[in-house]
Parts: C-alpha cells; sequence; structure tokens
C-alpha cells in the first residue's frame, strides 16, 4: 500500500481493533470516505510466505463482522450489482418462472449498463443479505 504520509495521519492510519485482517480494507474504504481515490495495481507482484504470522486466521470472523457492521451501507452499495446478476441468473433457466417481471428486466438492464440505477427491491434485498451474515455473526458472538 502507497499512500502520503499527511494521508494516514489525517486518518489515523490501520484501526487496531482489527487483528491481523480488514485493517486494509477499511482504511481503503475511510480513504474513499474522505474523497480519496483508491487503485490496484493488478500486475505487481508481491512475494511472501502467505498467512505464517502465529494465528493468521483466528480472528476472520471477528474481524469480517467489525468490518461489516461499520461499513453495511457501503458494502450493500457495493453489492447491488451481484445481487442484481444473481437474481436474474437464479431465475435465467425458467424465465418464466421469474417472481416479478419488471424486476427481472430492470436488473438485466441495469447489468447490460442499460440503466444508470438499480432495481429498487435490490437495495433491501441486498442488505436482507447481508442481515444473514450479520445475524450469524452475533450468534456466534
Amino acid at each position: 500500500m502507497l499512500i502520503p504520509r499527511d494521508l494516514w495521519r489525517e486518518l489515523g492510519g490501520f484501526d487496531e481493533r482489527y487483528v491481523n485482517g480488514c485493517e486494509d480494507v477499511d482504511f481503503c474504504l475511510r480513504a474513499a470516505a474522505a474523497g480519496r481515490s483508491n487503485a490496484v495495481a493488478l500486475g505487481s507482484v508481491i512475494r511472501h510466505h502467505v498467512s505464517t504470522s502465529p494465528g493468521r486466521k483466528e480472528r476472520d470472523e471477528a474481524n469480517t463482522y467489525r468490518f461489516t457492521l461499520r461499513w453495511r451501507a457501503t458494502l450493500t452499495n457495493l453489492g447491488i450489482r451481484r445481487w442484481c446478476r444473481h437474481h436474474f441468473g437464479a431465475h435465467l433457466p425458467e424465465p418464466r418462472d421469474f417472481p416479478d417481471p419488471k424486476l427481472a428486466r430492470q436488473a438485466a438492464l441495469y447489468l447490460l449498463h442499460l440503466r444508470r440505477t438499480p432495481p429498487p427491491a435490490a437495495y433491501p434485498g441486498m442488505a436482507a443479505a447481508i442481515g444473514v451474515e450479520i445475524e450469524r455473526w452475533r450468534a456466534m458472538f
């Protein structure tokens, strides 16, 4: 991760409540919320021993729970296109079984970038999917 020192200080660095996971993505979302851009160098190569830190995976669920609670609305917005793809794809094998043809049409147009906004049902649908995970974590912790 390459960032200007002043941005690191402005945002307070990594949130230390995350233990070995999610702190980098949390930082990037905080930077985006502050009006900064994030970019990924897809051609870059970093060589290291993956997951060799002691206890690397022990806090994954807790970190993801904390992260999802903090960024729930953002994650809902980021997941809208995937929700539309899933909803449309689930009914595609038998199009006559679409429960709501208008929603199917809106989802298809959105997926094809022929509609700028997702169908209104996509927001509560995505929020409900995230809610299922949050309830699972609540039961876990």
